[in-house]
């Protein structure tokens, strides 16, 4: 299996500061064809939970703000929220051509490699605990 994560970040929408609300982890198989099934996870961020910030980003499928993991089985493993700040069809068919990514690339891979200038609403992703947002206008 190979595990893959990322930092899920949210614009405040009291003062306009980036902080981490939590990190996503995926696990899957190492091949595309092979008979397990892809399975991610968000949890909160503790910094998040103790400032008592009152946003959750899904109210529907992560409505809890607590340390509990939501796993994520639908879409490949992709949670709901993350996969509507992914990239759609053409997105994905760009990404691939300048990526160099294969036809059976995981959505987690268009996720990453989609510039966070290229998203719409509050949240970003990103592998380190700072996002980047040096490609976001403001």
């Amino acid at each position: 299996m190979i595990t893959s994560s990322a930092y899920v970040h949210l614009q405040r929408p009291d003062n306009g500061d980036w902080v981490i609300v939590g990190r996503y982890t995926l696990e899957r198989p190492e091949t595309p064809d092979s008979p397990e099934k892809p399975v991610g996870q968000f949890v909160y961020a503790p910094s998040y939970l103790d400032a008592a910030y009152p946003w959750v980003i899904d109210p529907i499928n992560l409505p809890r703000l607590d340390s509990v993991p939501y796993p994520a089985y639908r879409y490949k493993g992709l949670t709901d929220v993350l996969r509507d700040i992914s990239p759609d069809a053409w997105g994905k068919l760009i990404l691939q051509h300048e990526y160099h990514l294969g036809s059976h690339a995981h959505e987690f891979d268009y996720l990453m490699h989609a510039g966070n200038m290229d998203r719409w609403g509050a949240l970003t992703v990103s592998r380190s605990k700072k996002p980047d947002t040096a490609s976001i206008l403001a």
